[in-house]
Formats: structure tokens, C-alpha cells, sequence
């Protein structure tokens, strides 16, 4: 690993809550209150969004990083980057 925020994807991520499936393949790593995501700059930068509350940010994961994630701005966003056709 090169930096601090280069990480492994792995389909799976144990949770205090339970272990779910992540279907996003934006998703790079989570923490307690943060979700770690790609950037636009590559392995140079990682995009991270940042919850004041531990259960919200669970919810977002929840629906968003293990659920819709076709749905999600930053999704759309970097899937829009890497579109060859745009």
C-alpha cells in the first residue's frame, strides 16, 4: 500500500452491526462515521464523507453502498467521469 488512503476492495465489510454485502464499486473503505469512496483524481485522492452521528452514517451504507447505489450522486458522478461515451 502506497498511502494511507489505497485499499483493498473485498465484498464483504463486518460491521458493529452486521456483516453486509457492498455493491458499489465506488466504495473503498469505511469507519465508524466516515465512507471512504474513488475520486476523480485516481489513487491520488479518495472522496470521504464525513457523519457527526455513527447511525447515520450505518444508514447510508445500509442503502446506499450496500443497496441503490446506481441512485447515488457520487456514483453517477464518477461513473460520468469514467464513461468513455461522455
Amino acid at each position: 500500500m502506497e498511502s494511507d488512503w489505497e485499499y483493498t476492495r473485498e465484498p464483504t465489510y463486518g460491521t458493529g452491526y452486521a456483516t453486509v454485502s457492498v455493491k458499489c464499486p465506488a466504495f473503498r473503505n469505511h469507519g465508524k462515521r466516515e465512507i471512504h469512496c474513488d475520486s476523480a483524481y485516481g489513487k491520488d485522492a479518495v472522496q470521504i464523507l464525513r457523519f457527526r452521528a455513527a447511525d447515520k452514517k450505518q444508514r447510508h451504507y445500509k442503502v446506499w453502498c450496500c443497496g441503490c447505489y446506481e441512485k447515488c450522486e457520487w456514483y453517477r458522478t464518477m461513473a460520468a467521469l469514467n464513461d468513455p461515451d461522455g
